[in-house]
This record gives structure tokens, sequence and C-alpha cells, in this order.
């Protein structure tokens, strides 16, 4: 007469982490070796949009009306980048916050870049006002919007 053995519920969850752990750790080897075999693909990818860009500064005409330099392989687009310039030695959240607290995103308050807490597309409204503009200035803020390029990929392929 043959016995039947059974596992038990935690010898199985002990044999299926062993085999997990053991296939988690030659994934994680082969990303970081795919990593190593990737850095300089992303070097010099880094370094042709770097060109690209100082290409398309230097030939701004080439751009049509939305801002686009079109090759057959992708472009080189113009975005309008909008940044909040803030005089930091004089500015004051406090004062900030209680006069225009609908202009603060708290949620990732703190953020390294404190720019960041500005509600831009709020403040950008506001700016354009004229006693709102003042009342803004005074808080040492303004508007910048400066061109930024990007290289991409075109959509077909």
């Amino acid at each position: 007469m043959s016995k039947v053995i059974t596992q038990t519920s935690k010898q199985k969850d002990m044999k299926r982490a062993e085999d997990l752990i053991k296939v988690w750790s030659d994934l994680l080897e082969e990303k970081n070796e795919m990593k190593l075999k990737m850095a300089p693909i992303d070097e010099s990818i880094k370094a042709a949009e770097e060109e690209l860009i100082e290409i398309g500064k230097r030939n701004r005409k080439e751009f049509d009306k939305d801002k686009n330099w079109v090759f057959a392989d992708g472009y080189i687009h113009i975005a309008d980048a909008t940044k909040v310039e803030v005089n930091s030695k004089k500015f004051s959240w406090a004062k900030f916050i209680t006069e225009f607290p609908d202009l603060v995103a708290l949620k990732d308050f703190g953020h390294k870049d404190f720019t960041k807490n500005f509600k831009l597309k709020e403040l950008k409204k506001l700016f354009i006002g004229g006693d709102t503009r003042k009342a803004l200035a005074a808080h040492t803020i303004d508007i910048k919007t400066e061109d930024e390029y990007e290289v991409k990929k075109s959509a077909a392929q």
C-alpha cells in the first residue's frame, strides 16, 4: 500500500517563495546588465538631441507656422515654456498664500523647485489683468515665456 505525501500550505509557500526569489534575482541582474548596455546608447541619443537643438536655434527660419522643422524620421519642435520667476530673497510664501490662496498648489508643497508650487494656468490669467498684475508684482513675481526646443520622432514610425 502506497502512502500519499501532501505538502502543507506553509511548505507550498516556502517552495513558491524560493522559486520567485530566484526569478526576481535573475531578472534584477538582467535589468542591471541592460542598463549598462544602454548607457552608451542613451549618451549618443542625448548628444544627437543637443546638436539638433543647436542646429534648430541657428536655423530658426526653417520652422513652419506650427513651430516644427520636419524631417523624414522626426522633427524639432519649439514649445512655449512659461515659467514663474521669483525674487526668492524678498518673496514670502506666508504673505502670498494669505493674499492668493487659489494660486498655490498645496499637494506637492515644498518641491525642490518651489516655483512649481504655483498654479501656472491661473497665475497667467491674473497676470494679464492690470490691477492683479501690480499686486502679484509686489510679491516679486513675474512670468516669462521662453522657447523650449524638443526633438521628437514622427508619429508615423
